[in-house]
């Protein structure tokens, strides 16, 4: 049904429940008459209201927008004060970083802050003691003259204060300015319809019995069912996928970067290995690694250099040989996008498995914020000998005193990181670690280098293009592919790429049916010891862990 006026149409919609058809007509024409009989009545009572109301609140509104904006008029001269001041400091830090402090043009450049400086605080006195924001002013006297502040840090307190306070004034002479707006144009609205009559109201249209019973609509509902049910699950499907962002695949890593796997490193568990050790009944050996601390994860051990364990790191060591010529690409860089995902574990692992081969290895620990390398051998940094930072910030007198050859395997030099750095950036600048490598060249067959997480900072980008073979660590089901995706953007960028990605901690996931008949692979059905390792969170990136 619809009620009209001689303004507008109001469409009204009844619904009544009730069993006889007949009922229901009547109770929805009645309802129409009756809401007519009250708009008629609202009507009256809106054409007698009295204007007057919104007249003197408009006239308020007026006053209080004047105040305010004679309050931020009187700040204009303070305010352009307190820009030529930002201005002048802004200079000087460019002066600073050009001149001594004793040149004329530093000299000048502090004489014309301390001018700005007295110039902005006589202009913030004039508006303090002015009587248009005088109240506001005496409020904030208790910050002003707080005791132990010294000249700068009255001037910032005054500058806060000063911009917050203009900031606050603009912001509410803006709002007010809408709002007087408003109320002025209501006011000119009910100037109008009290010059005008109520528009007569009429109901042109009463309910109607139904024909057709108007609910339930079986098909009706079977249909719209069946349509949102598909659609949630094709929704709930994109979703699970969108939100899925970890690696959990070989053939996604390759997809994802587009570059070959050099070796999938499964996951580790130091129970796995405790237990196949037990099983062989081994006799106490004269130098057992666990005992020197090494860490349990390394695999090289005795009872385990014929597990599968080994060989993934022996499988990385011949991808690596077949990047090209050994003689040629003798330098390897280990790294990962962020922390945790196990790049000194490899790196580590591998330089063993080069060391087994007879080749003289040396295994570097370029990571000079976050070292792990000596943590692996069981080592603490505070005893230490001379490292990298001391090797090539040139405060050893020979390569020897910052080697460690007692790392327990036979043919395995170690250059441990040393004490902390204060610029690691600049230790590790092109020139520098491209002349020690070249002398290192001369020593060892094979140098691997482990770095830091290239999206926590930039170090390991400054030595990728002095190594022969830079191999990326991404651990499955942990690393986000966004990290990975953001990495291979930045080294575009610097116009590198990896050589090639190295899974770690990779679990094969197989199906019964795949199992039974053998379409699995993996490396021992060690699955139910397995438990989750890293070396933690990093945190800020660049603060010394201790040992």
């Amino acid at each position: 049904m619809c009620i009209r006026d001689s303004k507008d149409t109001l469409f009204l919609d009844v619904r009544v429940s009730h069993p006889d058809p007949e009922v229901c007509k009547i109770l929805a024409d009645t309802l129409a008459v009756e809401f007519e009989k009250k708009l008629i009545e609202d009507r009256l009572k809106e054409k007698n209201y009295d204007s007057e109301f919104i007249k003197l609140k408009a006239s308020k509104m007026g006053q209080s927008l004047e105040g305010k904006q004679n309050a931020l008029a009187n700040y204009k001269t303070a305010l352009a004060a307190l820009a030529e001041l930002e201005k002048a400091e802004a200079d000087f830090v460019e002066l600073e970083l050009t001149y001594l402090e004793r040149h004329p043009k530093h000299v000048k450049g502090r004489a014309a802050i301390a001018n700005k400086r007295k110039n902005f605080l006589s202009e913030f006195a004039l508006v303090r003691s002015s009587a248009i924001d005088k109240e506001y002013w005496i409020e904030k006297q208790a910050q002003l003259e707080e005791k132990g502040l010294d000249e700068i840090a009255r001037l910032q307190v005054a500058r806060r204060l000063f911009i917050n306070r203009a900031n606050v004034l603009t912001d509410q002479i803006a709002t007010e300015r809408k709002a007087f707006d408003a109320a002025y144009a209501r006011l000119l609205e009910r100037q109008g319809d009290e010059r005008s009559d109520v528009g007569e109201l009429t109901v042109s249209s009463l309910s109607a019995v139904p024909k057709v019973p108007f609910s339930p609509k079986r098909p009706s509902i079977i249909n719209n069912g069946a349509l949102i049910g598909f659609g949630s699950g094709l929704l709930l499907a994109f979703l699970l996928v969108k939100l899925d962002t970890k690696i959990h695949t070989i053939s996604q890593v390759e997809v994802l970067t587009g570059l070959p796997v050099l070796a999938t490193i499964h996951h580790i568990a130091p129970k796995v290995l405790k237990k196949i050790i037990s099983n062989k009944d081994l006799p106490p050996a004269a130098d057992d690694p666990l005992a020197r601390g090494w860490d349990p994860r390394i695999v090289f051990r005795p009872g385990l250099t014929e597990t599968l364990y080994c060989e993934m790191f022996r499988i990385l060591r011949a991808s690596i040989s077949l990047l090209g010529d050994e003689k040629r690409r003798r330098v390897t860089l280990f790294s990962s996008a962020l922390p945790g995902e196990g790049k000194t574990l490899v790196s580590t692992n591998f330089a063993i498995a080069s060391a087994q081969q007879g080749r003289k290895t040396l295994l570097m620990d370029l990571d000079l914020r976050k070292p792990a390398v000596h943590k692996a051998f069981g080592l603490k940094r505070s005893e230490l000998k001379p490292g990298a930072t001391e090797l090539l910030a040139g405060q050893v007198s020979s390569l020897q005193e910052a080697l460690s050859a007692d790392t327990g395997q036979k043919n395995l030099t170690c250059l441990y990181a040393g004490r902390k750095a204060p610029n690691p950036g600049e230790l590790l600048s092109s020139d520098s670690v491209r002349d020690l490598l070249e002398i290192l060249k001369d020593e060892f067959d094979v140098i691997v280098i482990d770095s830091a997480p290239l999206l926590a900072v930039s170090d390991t980008r400054l030595l990728i293009p002095v190594v022969d073979n830079f191999c990326l660590v991404v651990r499955a089901e942990e690393a986000p592919k966004g990290a990975i995706r953001k990495v291979l953007e930045l080294l575009e960028d610097d116009g590198t790429q990896p050589a090639g990605i190295v899974v770690n901690g990779y679990e094969e996931k197989t199906s019964f049916l795949a199992r039974k008949h053998g379409y699995g692979y993996g490396y021992g059905g060690y699955g139910q010891y397995t438990q989750g390792y890293g070396y933690g969170g990093y945190g800020s990136y660049g603060s010394d862990d201790s040992d």
